[in-house]
């Protein structure tokens, strides 16, 4: 019996289960027919998303958008190699222009970019791993000329960016998604010694132990979720060593407060974990299916709400 499935029929209510399934899916088809409103980049991160929870309906789409895909990691790789790390920065804020934030901690660690240029390389370096290994797990590295210098580059200069990661950790309160993932991106391309990348992440999950959550709630929140995610190879594996049992104790001790405070994007994302780590997501399904109107966070439109609705889908529809 396939992992997903298995969530469902060992934990929910059928009848309850049916009604979680119909929200999603009147979310999905929301999602579906306003799909050109959203960019490009956006349409991937959907698409890709549905496609695990409803199958390869979007094949066609997906591909295209994986080719446009391969020509930004072609266009970023040639400002790097000219050393331009703040014209891809500056890519990485004109993505964004116009829109309103999906959460406030993004919001923050824009600003403290813009503030702290020193760390520009660094997220350079986190925008082509991203790139390179999504397009990795499509297997389309090779529609790339310099893929091979590429991974390269990125396997000679891991070591000196997770270091400097390490050393300060309060660049997880500010920009906590893009340097949990310059963790977990690398994982499965196997550039760097396997050893090697398990020290790596221990020295990091030493660290994320000892982060000041009171303060900094919603951010530890993201930097604790996207451990499981990206250990999770982003939602093809279920995650069930125990080492990282403590961490989605420490994520389910904060949905309280985080509802209370209507953080629903986390809320929704920390319920997809429990999934992936095979535990019970009754409670999470419950709190957001009551806040589907029909969409999650409404408000903020199809485009900023992107990211909150299509954690929803999966949380109230599963996956398999």
């Amino acid at each position: 019996m396939k992992y997903f499935q298995y969530i469902h029929e060992k934990f929910s209510d059928k009848e309850e289960e049916n009604e979680y399934r119909l929200l999603a899916d009147n979310a999905k088809d929301i999602y579906i027919k306003n799909l050109n409103k959203l960019p490009w980049m956006k349409r991937q991160h959907l698409l890709s998303r549905l496609s695990l929870v409803y199958g390869s309906h979007w094949k066609a789409d997906l591909d295209a958008l994986y080719d446009k895909m391969v020509l930004r990691l072609g266009t970023f790789w040639s400002e790097v190699a000219n050393g331009d790390y703040d014209k891809v920065l500056d890519n990485h804020f004109s993505a964004r222009k116009g829109n309103n934030v999906v959460h406030q901690s993004r919001e923050e660690g824009d600003k403290w970019l813009l503030a702290n240029p020193d760390w520009n390389q660094i997220i350079a370096y986190g925008t082509i791993l991203q790139l390179y290994s999504i397009l990795h797990r499509q297997g389309r590295l090779q529609r790339i000329v310099n893929h091979k210098e590429i991974g390269a580059w990125l396997k000679d200069n891991w070591q000196r960016n997770v270091k400097i990661i390490l050393k300060n950790p309060i660049s997880l309160y500010h920009v906590p998604v893009q340097m949990t993932n310059i963790i977990y991106y690398m994982m499965p391309l196997q550039l760097v010694n396997t050893g090697y990348w398990n020290e790596v992440e221990d020295e990091f999950l030493n660290m994320t132990n000892n982060m000041d959550i009171q303060n900094n709630l919603v951010p530890s929140a993201y930097v604790l979720t996207h451990i499981l995610i990206g250990r999770s190879q982003f939602y093809l594996k279920p995650v069930t060593e125990r080492k990282y049992e403590g961490i989605l104790k420490q994520l389910n001790s904060m949905k309280e407060i985080l509802l209370k405070i209507d953080q629903l994007d986390i809320v929704a994302e920390i319920g997809v974990c429990n999934q992936i780590c095979n535990q019970p997501p009754d409670w999470y399904q419950r709190e957001i299916a009551e806040r589907m109107n029909p969409i999650l966070n409404k408000d903020r439109g199809i485009n900023n709400a992107e990211h909150s609705n299509i954690l929803a889908i999966m949380l109230l529809h599963g996956w398999a």
